[in-house]
């Protein structure tokens, strides 16, 4: 008897030092036998007023039938334990979530029920978090992907009983990729949250807004009858963002690009509206940007053309189906050829020519272009090698660079290997960048510039005006030359503004000692132009388009288009049309103006 009082007092010292509530109950009517001090402490009960106290009074939510049914299994023998989640309401009518754990034991009479209580509060607020993360954008708290999925499946079913549409628009930052590698991520946030904001602002409360990736978002439209009003949403989108973000004290600029798709009209399945609504964006991009347009299923046939593309151009290089063209640079004094830009064309058996513009952005998005890139920059070196060593001729050779050439950092390598594995001096080796490579949050750019720089290799500034340099900016770059845009050059005859622009950029660029090339070139009117402000070279297909290597060896041995012939004849000057064999950049033109 001794040993048993000993045994139940170690037994209540043990339920006593539990944090969890454990009660002994009556297994027939659940009345309270006895409970540990967790479940005095948690609850507020006396063990007095626990006598008195059903289980059924402290764990809520479910009647006396139910709970029965629910903990059939310990009567009947087939489980030997029972967990359940609910609710125990405190003294005070406070209630907290909790988990139950109840086992029977018929070795006592009469048989009793031995329930552990767990407060599982922090498992449940862990389990918000988690459920948020899983359904809503960290950064601007939208919904995210996943949640916008199930919410078109639900639109679906309400559309269908209703007899309604849902629209799905899909939006997409436009430059926003040069803002966050120009400015930095912290700015690149502060642009997708205020992005969040503005889109949040416009929409009915009806309305769900997601944010489906970087810089893309997505907005669910239901009880859409007609599609004018999907039209509505998207004309006040882009109205919305003609107004600057403000970050960082500066203000940017950021149009949006929007695509829209509709169910039931275009796809059936929420896949589907999110992948037309995407390909319809990317169609308004290419329309100019700032911009909006509705799927239709032609753009599907032009997904699948993308597809074939990229399938054959992982493979196009080692199949030999690139080719190099050379577009020549001419003296706009007196038309001698002093150089030529290389530009790369493929040829695909199956697909035919495939435009630069096409397949280049293609090789961009896929990784493709850094040993596509090594590549076009061995066999320029060796091209302008053979001009040398067949034709006694020193020419200017340009080669584009990649941004992912730029940032893979492996950029020097290359260079510092094609010119030793062609020998070609260093001197008439020209770099072609954009001005969005130079525009990073680091000092990266100025680096790789010097270095190239202090090699001798001379750096071109590609399609100047398009971008966002200002003056200041670029002085702080070793560049040599400026070329200004064919889309200035274009509108010179009929439109003031251009020529003021090109006025000015010839301007600035004399301030800076910076040689002068402009591209486009498609009339004499033009060259004159040109020739008063001072520019130095010319290209564009008024003297030749890009052509193959027989045909630019043509042009080496004087055999010259027409036009090119004529423009040489005008000159008042002799014409020279190679300048002194192993001299570079002698021409009358790159002398004169930097008296």
């Amino acid at each position: 008897e001794q040993e048993k009082k000993k045994l139940s007092n170690r037994l209540v010292r043990i339920l006593n030092d539990s944090s969890n509530e454990i009660f002994v109950v009556d297994a027939d009517s659940l009345a309270c036998l006895q409970v540990n001090r967790g479940a005095i402490e948690n609850l507020g009960y006396s063990q007095e007023e626990f006598s008195s106290i059903n289980l059924l009074d402290i764990f809520t939510g479910v009647d006396h039938a139910s709970f029965c049914r629910q903990v059939g299994p310990l009567y009947d023998g087939s489980e030997e334990f029972i967990l359940l989640q609910g609710k125990n309401r405190r003294k005070d009518g406070s209630t907290y979530p909790v988990e139950a754990r109840l086992q029977l034991s018929t070795e006592d009479s009469p048989p009793i029920i031995v329930v552990t209580v767990q407060n599982i509060s922090e498992r449940h607020e862990w389990e918000k978090k988690l459920l948020y993360q899983a359904n809503f954008d960290q950064l601007t708290g939208l919904r995210n992907r996943h949640a916008m999925q199930s919410y078109i499946s639900q639109a679906f079913a309400r559309a269908q009983r209703n007899s309604t549409k849902v629209v799905l628009l899909f939006i997409d930052l436009d430059n926003f990729k040069n803002i966050n590698d120009s400015l930095g991520h912290n700015i690149g946030d502060i642009i997708l949250q205020q992005t969040a904001d503005r889109i949040r602002n416009l929409l009915r409360e009806s309305d769900i807004p997601a944010r489906t990736g970087g810089d893309e978002f997505t907005i669910l439209l239901e009880d859409v009858r007609e599609n004018v009003q999907a039209e509505v949403v998207a004309r006040k989108l882009i109205e919305k963002f003609q107004q600057p973000f403000l970050a960082g004290g500066r203000e940017i600029y950021s149009t949006i690009s929007i695509g829209v798709s509709i169910f039931p009209d275009d796809g059936v399945s929420p896949t589907e509206l999110l992948k037309f609504a995407d390909m319809a964006m990317y169609r308004a991009k290419e329309k100019g940007r700032n911009n909006f347009c509705f799927f239709s299923r032609e753009m599907c046939r032009d997904s699948e053309k993308e597809m074939r593309i990229i399938t054959h151009l992982r493979n196009a290089l080692e199949k030999g189906e690139l080719a190099l063209f050379f577009q020549p640079k001419v003296d706009i004094t007196d038309g001698r050829l002093v150089g030529a830009e290389t530009l790369l064309r493929w040829h695909n058996p199956e697909l035919g020519d495939i435009p630069p513009d096409i397949f280049i952005h293609l090789a961009e998005q896929m990784g493709f272009m850094e040993n596509i890139g090594a590549w076009v920059l061995e066999q320029a070196c060796r091209e302008a090698m053979e001009w040398r060593n067949r034709f006694g001729i020193n020419l200017q050779i340009s080669v584009n660079i990649s941004p992912q050439q730029f940032r893979t950092g492996s950029l020097i390598d290359i260079v510092d290997q094609a010119l030793i594995t062609s020998g070609l001096p260093r001197e008439q080796l020209e770099l072609e960048i954009t001005e969005s490579l130079l525009l990073q949050d680091s000092d990266k750019p100025f680096t790789l510039l010097t270095s190239l720089s202090e090699r001798g290799i001379r750096l071109a500034l590609d399609d100047f005006g398009t971008g966002y340099s200002s003056l200041s900016y670029l002085k702080r770059f070793p560049l040599q030359v400026l070329k200004i845009d064919r889309s200035f050059i274009n509108d010179l005859h009929r439109d003031k503004s251009s020529r003021a622009l090109v006025e000015a950029i010839i301007a600035m660029a004399h301030s800076m000692k910076l040689d002068i090339v402009a591209e486009g070139i498609e009339n004499e009117n033009q060259i004159a132009f040109l020739r008063r402000q001072g520019v130095d070279i010319v290209q564009g297909f008024y003297f030749s388009p890009p052509v193959a290597a027989e045909q630019f060896h043509a042009y080496l041995q004087n055999e010259l288009p027409k036009q090119w012939k004529r423009f040489s004849s005008l000159q008042p000057k002799p014409i020279y049309l190679f300048g002194k064999p192993g001299h570079i950049d002698n021409h009358p033109g790159m002398t004169d103006t930097k008296q």
